[in-house]
């Protein structure tokens, strides 16, 4: 169950005030669709607003830090606010920062909006001594065993303790019915975990 639930022009919550712990964050979702898509998930035009609702939801101050891939589309996006809050990020990814940024930034327009977003980061973490590369079987795709990376990870940042892990999926609301979908085996896992699960919806 998704403690908060965040789209357009909707912000709810059962959270209270008096909860203030600082927490780690693991996020991950849509990609930005493909030019041509035959079903839209996260629609070009969605981009800006997506970014606002996860601003609104970073400045809350509760989040130290962020643990998520760098894909084009929710991740990217989060990593941009999270520099603009000065909210440190750890990026964990599947190969070389040169071929992932091939197979999961360029392949998506606006490809220099995403590719200068994608430098900024990779840099930022790289300096920080937040970037992990090449887990899993060293492909460009093994996905799942990214998404396991950041749970673990964000889990251990946060001393071990489920309850200072919240999970932000950022997403169309609808599992893929003809493909696996890794962003429901995200949200998923970090239910199994404990952790506490928030969305912000792409469409």
């Amino acid at each position: 169950m998704f403690r908060k639930i965040i789209s357009a022009g909707n912000l709810t919550s059962d959270s209270t005030s008096e909860d203030k712990v600082q927490n780690v964050m693991a996020v991950a979702g849509r990609r930005v669709d493909p030019q041509g898509a035959s079903a839209s998930r996260f629609p070009v035009s969605r981009v800006e607003q997506v970014r606002s609702l996860i601003l609104s939801r970073l400045s809350q101050g509760d989040i130290r830090k962020i643990v998520c891939s760098a894909a084009c589309g929710a991740d990217l996006l989060t990593l941009d606010v999270a520099a603009d809050l000065s909210i440190a990020a750890r990026i964990i990814l599947p190969s070389t920062t040169e071929s992932f940024k091939i197979s999961s930034v360029l392949d998506r327009a606006p490809q220099q909006a995403w590719s200068e977003m994608y430098d900024r980061a990779v840099s930022a973490a790289a300096k920080r001594g937040d970037l992990i590369l090449n887990v899993g079987d060293n492909s460009s795709t093994d996905y799942g065993a990214v998404n396991d990376a950041i749970l673990d990870s964000a889990c251990s940042l946060a001393g071990g303790n489920p309850s200072s892990v919240v999970a932000l999926i950022i997403w169309d609301g609808q599992p893929h019915p003809d493909e696996r979908d890794l962003t429901v085996e995200f949200k998923n896992d970090a239910e199994v975990r404990r952790f506490a699960l928030e969305q912000i919806l792409t469409l």
